[in-house]
């Protein structure tokens, strides 16, 4: 018989000890898992990443403030000279020109973008966002997405905000 076509969780039987050549266990019915990884991979373990994520870097857009949003949306629909608007965010979180051009079929650019943008990866975080609007040299959106992140930092227990967890 060979041992790789054998399942996974094998049972600790006399029968399969005698044949591997391993003392019996106490509990002679108790599973012995091969591959204790893939348990792992079933969710079992607790994710270390979501129980000490920090609230205040890991901000979404959608948890935001909807008012804060809203203003942040409107300053960045009004369509600038110099392109420090909507579709350079656009263009700075990765769209190109044909998603440029689905958004402006939406009643607000801005919003429909952002949020397209906040759904698309787990990890895309309203910090990216803030560093990407200082680099266009607004300020004046960043500023009032950086009191959102701050605001959240007070809750936030995690050892990075100062809090003790």
């Amino acid at each position: 018989m060979n041992l790789l076509l054998w399942p996974i969780s094998l049972y600790n039987t006399p029968n399969i000890n005698l044949f591997l050549n391993v003392k019996p266990r106490v509990n002679s019915l108790k599973p012995t898992c091969l591959f204790p990884a893939i348990f792992l991979s079933r969710g079992t373990a607790p994710n270390v990443d979501e129980e000490l994520r920090c609230d205040k870097k890991c901000l979404k857009i959608a948890n935001i403030d909807p008012d804060i949003l809203i203003r942040v949306c409107n300053l960045l629909n009004i369509e600038q000279v110099l392109g420090r608007d909507w579709r350079t965010l656009a263009g700075r979180l990765g769209y190109d020109v044909t998603d440029v051009k689905i958004f402006k079929c939406k009643e607000n650019h801005a919003e429909s973008m952002l949020n397209d943008w906040d759904n698309r990866d787990q990890h895309n975080y309203l910090e990216h966002v803030v560093k990407e609007l200082r680099e266009m040299r607004r300020a004046d959106v960043a500023d009032l997405l950086q009191k959102e992140i701050d605001k959240k930092g007070d809750s936030c227990n995690c050892a990075d905000c100062g809090h003790l967890m």
